[in-house]
């Protein structure tokens, strides 16, 4: 038996024949050694026409460089955030009690916007900085996340790079796709959002899509948890298409790589749990007793995007989002495509937030009250927030597809790598100058913006070094074109922000005071305001109101509302003792307040 194993000579079969693969060795390695050429151009032509998905990260350079033009963008035009005014209350700078009414909307509504920069500005840092950083993230994130997407579906960092600057320079199709009740957040360069909690939550929706076709799957699960804390509905909504997308791909598309999504989130959980936790101290005591008749009039008369119509057209481009992600996910059987698991997510967003968009204008005059504030009919903007960058890869994408296989010469491959820099280019001169902006608009605009770089500076007029240096801690009534500026500037402690009263959906029991405040402090029938459904008071309102009140009416409104001080405009004529004089503004003492 041994002698029979170690013989090298052919061994006879049952039927007297020899076997080819008992033939001597050289013969079968000359045999491979001629087929060899054929295999390799087997092999070429098969990676040319299914590129691994198991592509390498975007990497930390070209990332770093989306950050840097991010960075500069945002000097050039800055803009003022809503959130500063929270963060300067959080931060100890504006004196609010939190038991009163603005107390209830600063201390009592959650998001990590507030507590990051509140705790930035009790650390030290200056009050413009504070809008920079906020500016800097948002668009940070959404450039990040515009490169991080056309890298995931098969493009160079550079173009990748490229072709995200054109995005956001020109808001490349975001318009056609945002919803038609709120915006997309800051998408579009030269129309900075100053709404700061929509502007944070569709940077982060991006930025996930965005960190799952870049391969950045750590940072995908991070920045998905930490949402939930930044604005806890869109938060809920992109964790519940993040989850569903994993359990979808791990179930039909087990190749698609999904390790660190779980770590990541985990990992963000802590950050929404230490968040939660500081609010929860920090919190006043909720009110338990609902105004009904007064919260009514608010959402009848008063709230803004609750109250638009049904508009059945916004369902064509959430069709159309569904659709393209969706032919990526099927066409992914035959041909593997790096951003599956980003267009599974996109196509389970289009398709949820349509669903709820329906539903929220079905129901909303029958649902609970948390389904109406939680208004799920912005969720349509995460699929528009990225529609542009989304576009544009799956453009490259498809090109690829179609010629890989014919860029087998030297003329080929040239074609192959320069018609997407020519297309791109081509795209920029044509984008419809709607709301969008084509290359020679947002140039003009990046011209001018060179002559008024660093805009954002604490006013330091006179006027408003007087009045915080005054440190006014009872609360004020403030006109509305005083609001912003008297907060922001002064540091005051307002009584009510009257261009700010859309949190009466989020905090219901707040209803009666603010009508009461409105009704009493301004004269304005709540049932009945100036202008319907705009969720604030026009800039003149209360004049006549307050210019007819004595000495002793403001007295006794001061002692019944529980003001000690009143903001206007110097030209109108308020019978109060000055406390400061100022050109534009002046601030009145109630002797009763």
């Amino acid at each position: 038996m041994v002698s029979d194993r170690q013989s090298t000579g052919p061994r006879p079969d049952s039927d007297g024949l020899s076997r080819g693969r008992d033939k001597p060795r050289s013969d079968v390695t000359d045999g491979v050694s001629r087929l060899s050429p054929y295999y390799d151009a087997v092999k070429e032509t098969r990676y040319a026409q299914e590129p691994s998905h198991k592509r390498p990260p975007m990497p930390v350079w070209a990332i770093g460089a989306a950050a840097l033009a991010a960075a500069l963008l945002v000097w050039l035009q800055p803009t003022e955030q809503d959130a500063t005014l929270a963060a300067l209350v959080l931060g100890g700078k504006i004196p609010v009690q939190p038991a009163s009414l603005m107390g209830h909307y600063f201390f009592g509504t959650w998001t990590l916007i507030n507590q990051a920069g509140g705790l930035l500005l009790w650390l030290g840092l200056p009050q413009p900085g504070l809008d920079y950083a906020y500016d800097f993230a948002f668009v940070a994130a959404t450039l990040v996340s515009y490169a991080m997407i056309v890298y995931g579906f098969g493009a160079k960092p550079l173009f990748a790079l490229f072709a995200a600057l054109f995005c956001f320079l020109s808001g490349f199709l975001v318009h056609i796709f945002v919803s038609p009740d709120y915006s997309a957040g800051w998408t579009l360069w030269d129309h900075p959002d100053p709404y700061t909690y929509g502007a944070a939550a569709y940077a982060g929706t991006s930025l996930v899509i965005g960190s799952l076709a870049g391969g950045r799957n750590r940072l995908a699960g991070f920045v998905a948890a930490v949402l939930i804390a930044v604005h806890p509905v869109v938060g809920t909504f992109m964790g519940g298409m993040l989850i569903v997308g994993v359990l979808g791909c791990r179930l039909l598309m087990p190749s698609v790589e999904t390790t660190g999504i779980a770590k990541g989130y985990f990992c963000g959980l802590i950050v929404v749990a230490l968040s939660l936790a500081a609010f929860l101290i920090m919190r006043p005591v909720p009110g338990h007793t609902i105004d009904t008749a007064a919260y009514h009039n608010y959402m009848k008369f008063w709230e803004y995007h609750r109250a638009r119509p049904f508009e059945p057209t916004a369902l064509i481009p959430v069709l159309a989002a569904a659709l393209v992600p969706g032919l990526i996910f099927i066409s992914s059987w035959r041909r593997e495509s790096p951003a599956r698991l980003a267009a599974l997510v996109v196509l389970l967003s289009a398709l949820a937030s349509g669903t709820l968009y329906v539903a929220f204008y079905l129901l909303r005059d029958h649902a609970p009250q948390i389904f109406v504030a939680a208004m799920p009919s912005r969720l349509i903007s995460v699929h528009a927030a990225i529609a542009g960058a989304f576009a544009i890869g799956l453009g490259l994408w498809a090109y690829q597809g179609l010629l890989s296989e014919r860029a087998n010469s030297a003329r080929a491959h040239r074609l192959f790598v320069s018609a997407p820099w020519l297309a791109l280019i081509v795209l920029a001169f044509l984008v419809p100058p709607s709301i969008a902006r084509t290359l020679p608009e947002a140039a003009t605009d990046l011209a001018q913006q060179l002559r008024g770089v660093g805009r954002l500076t604490m006013n330091n007029g006179a006027f408003w070094i007087a009045v915080r240096r005054a440190h006014i801690k009872t609360p004020v009534l403030v006109t509305a074109a005083a609001s912003h500026d008297s907060q922001r500037f002064g540091h005051l402690p307002v009584l009510l922000d009257v261009v700010q009263i859309d949190f009466v959906p989020y905090l219901p029991f707040t209803a009666h005071q603010v009508a009461e405040i409105i009704e009493k402090g301004y004269g304005v029938s709540f049932s009945a305001p100036p202008i319907a459904n705009v969720d604030d008071l026009p800039v003149g309102a209360g004049r006549a109101y307050w210019e007819a009140l004595d000495l002793h009416g403001w007295n006794a409104l001061g002692g019944e509302l529980g003001f000690g001080a009143v903001l206007a405009p110097s030209e109108w004529h308020v019978a109060l003792p000055v406390l400061i004089a100022g050109p534009e503004f002046s601030l009145y003492r109630v002797p009763g307040g």
